[in-house]
């Protein structure tokens, strides 16, 4: 729980310098310098990635530098089914989009983000949404996301989390809707939060400039193995 407290106000601090949230956590730097890493040096894996003394870009300092990532959960799908922080691993990129019911923007953008979906499910990555009414699973915001997606033609999964995890309280804090930000098969978020709906050219051009960068990455660390 300490090295997801860590993580949180690190993240929340990003996010608050865009205008997008709230601070949860007390707390110092949370960030350190790769290059400072010396022995603590690690990648996702556990292996040591040290490389003349400098730790490479796709790694961490230490096992407990959890500074820019998604923090771990376990919540249900919309239709019940139990999902994890695991479904990054399964992706080369994952989109995630935090929404919730009564937000216009958000409702007009499910479209545009079911189309990304689709687009990105033939490059192994895909679009998760996180609605904030169906944090905590109740059963009623449940049903009225599921309308809202379908009506929408969005088919792309949507998940939830307890009220009192830090995935939960992560979405809470959100202060601007929609929100989206990008994450690699590690869970690292990438780049920028992208602030409002997608559904307009600059917005869209800034997103895909991102998954662009996590899809690039992703294929070199697979053809170096590294996966």
């Amino acid at each position: 729980m300490k090295n997801g407290k860590k993580w949180l106000a690190a993240l929340m601090a990003m996010l608050l310098a865009l205008g997008a949230v709230s601070a949860l956590a007390e707390g110092g730097d949370m960030m350190e310098d790769k290059t400072m890493c010396g022995e603590d040096c690690a990648c996702m894996n556990g292996e040591s990635c040290m490389k003349d003394g400098v730790c490479k870009e796709e790694c961490t300092c230490g096992h407990d530098d959890m500074s820019m990532m998604f923090p771990a959960f376990e919540g249900m799908d919309l239709d019940g089914n139990p999902v994890t922080n695991e479904l990054f691993k399964n992706n080369s990129v994952t989109v995630v989009n935090f929404w919730f019911s009564g937000c216009a923007p958000c409702i007009a953008e499910l479209g545009e983000l079911n189309a990304l979906n689709e687009t990105l499910k033939e490059k192994g990555g895909a679009v998760i949404g996180i609605n904030a009414d169906t944090i905590g699973g109740d059963k009623n915001m449940i049903k009225e996301a599921k309308e809202l997606l379908k009506k929408k033609g969005a088919m792309y999964q949507n998940i939830y989390f307890p009220v009192d995890s830090e995935a939960g309280q992560l979405t809470y804090s959100i202060m601007a809707f929609p929100t989206t930000v990008v994450v690699d098969r590690n869970g690292n978020v990438v780049g920028e939060a992208i602030l409002g709906g997608i559904n307009n050219e600059a917005q869209m051009k800034a997103l895909q400039s991102i998954i662009d960068e996590v899809l690039m990455k992703d294929m070199e660390m697979m053809k170096k193995g590294d996966m």
